[in-house]
């Protein structure tokens, strides 16, 4: 299995093999150069080693799936929802994807997933998980491999302002996205 989901309100999502999706927001294909490790430009056209985990995208959409190595999307991307009332539960999806460098395969690694307010106090989570990618046949030391996951909705929203689903992995996080949520209420003819 190349990609995984997780459920919230399930047990952890098990350990995981193998690579997939498609590049929907990767940092280095819009800069001008390409980065060796984390975060350390390299001049020059080449894909340069990655020997640590990165997050590639996290982002909210309608429906996510990860399934065979890759994600497939239906209304992605956005960053605001409405809800007819507060509290409610908002029907969407998460999906995250992780650069796993060459070093860091063959080991078992921890994922959480917290969405937070905009006070930063959890409201859900974490979904956590974890993820071990083995080396395929013909993986040069310098390449790495994608792990996706979608997390599956719906998700409890105690009022109306801003959210962040925040992700760790191995107890270091990594990256956050940001969508606001508003009450509009029902409409009657």
């Amino acid at each position: 299995m190349r990609g995984t989901q997780a459920r919230r309100d399930g047990p952890e999502v098990p350990p995981t093999s193998g690579t997939g999706g498609g590049v929907l927001d990767h940092p280095t294909k819009s800069a001008p150069h390409h980065r060796d490790f984390v975060g350390t430009p390299v001049e020059g056209g080449a894909c340069p080693p990655l020997h640590l985990m990165e997050l590639d995208f996290l982002l909210v959409a309608d429906r996510a799936e990860a399934v065979n190595g890759k994600l497939y999307l239906l209304g992605g991307a956005w960053d605001r929802i409405t809800l007819p009332q507060f509290p409610g539960q908002a029907n969407f999806d998460v999906a995250l994807g992780v650069m796993v460098g060459y070093t860091e395969t063959n080991e078992r690694h921890e994922f959480g997933l917290t969405l937070e307010d905009d006070d930063n106090q959890v409201v859900l989570g974490p979904v956590s998980g974890q993820l071990e990618l083995g080396r395929p046949p013909g993986l040069k030391p310098a390449q790495a491999q994608r792990f996706i996951v979608a997390v599956r909705g719906p998700f409890p929203l105690p009022a109306a302002g801003c959210y962040h689903w925040v992700l760790a992995l191995d107890g270091r996080q990594v990256g956050r996205t940001t969508f606001w949520a508003d009450e509009v209420p029902v409409q009657t003819v």
